[in-house]
């Protein structure tokens, strides 16, 4: 048998509680008498914010075109809940996001934390980060987690003197998830710029035994002065 509608499409809206926030048009395909499957798909300008007892709703408008050429669209079938056709909705939905913080710079760590704002409010997640740039990032802690509400802050610390770091753009990407199959990612590029001055203790450990040496004789030298003043006080 041959056609029996052309251009067969339909126009979809979706509320929540009653509100319409976005519609779209589905494919067009041409139906005979063997059902074919229609679909579509929608995305809102504005991020949707669902709640415990919010109701999801969608509204079908019908069209094709005209018959006979002029007049009325060809009269269709819909079937709706068929074991071999199921009518169903999908919804992707985003219930994590990522917002990487200005990493913090010390004399030896670099500190980079990531706020977790999370509609499931979940305890356990996966996560993973990488500093890539100049120097990748190898000296990197595990993370740290704190949970307040809906958010979570999860910290790394970077030893960069230990990977021999150097000033330049570095590439910082974090990702979250609940298991290992659905992973939420964000990126941040920094400038970063390490502390160069070195404190008392960085600078005799980082001369080595020669410091303490060297270290021994001033302060040999030193009382060696301070011996003589005495004497000659006494002399005197």
């Amino acid at each position: 048998m041959g056609l029996q509608a052309t251009n067969v499409h339909f126009n979809v809206e979706f509320y929540v509680n009653g509100q319409e926030l976005f519609q779209f048009t589905t494919e067009s395909v041409s139906l005979s008498t063997t059902p074919e499957e229609i679909t579509g798909s929608g995305q809102s300008q504005e991020p949707i914010l669902l709640e415990p007892g919010d109701i999801i709703s969608v509204r079908l408008a019908y069209f094709s075109d005209p018959r006979y050429g002029v007049g009325p669209g060809a009269d269709s079938i819909l079937i709706v809940g068929d074991v071999e056709y199921d009518t169903h909705i999908t919804i992707t939905a985003s219930p994590i996001t990522l917002e990487i913080q200005e990493p913090g710079i010390g004399e030896q760590f670099v500190v980079i934390s990531a706020y977790i704002n999370d509609s499931f409010a979940s305890t356990r997640y996966y996560t993973d980060i990488s500093i890539d740039g100049r120097t990748d990032a190898e000296a990197i802690s595990e993370p740290t987690f704190i949970q307040e509400g809906n958010t979570t802050i999860v910290t790394w610390i970077w030893d960069f003197k230990m990977d021999g770091a150097q000033d330049g753009e570095y590439r910082v990407s974090i990702s979250v998830s609940y298991s290992e199959d659905n992973e939420f990612t964000t990126v941040e590029t920094y400038d970063i710029e390490f502390q160069k001055d070195v404190g008392d203790d960085d600078f005799i450990n980082s001369l080595g035994w020669s410091g303490w040496i060297l270290i021994a004789i001033v302060v040999a030298a030193c009382a060696a002065v301070s011996y003589k003043i005495v004497l000659n006080r006494k002399g005197g």
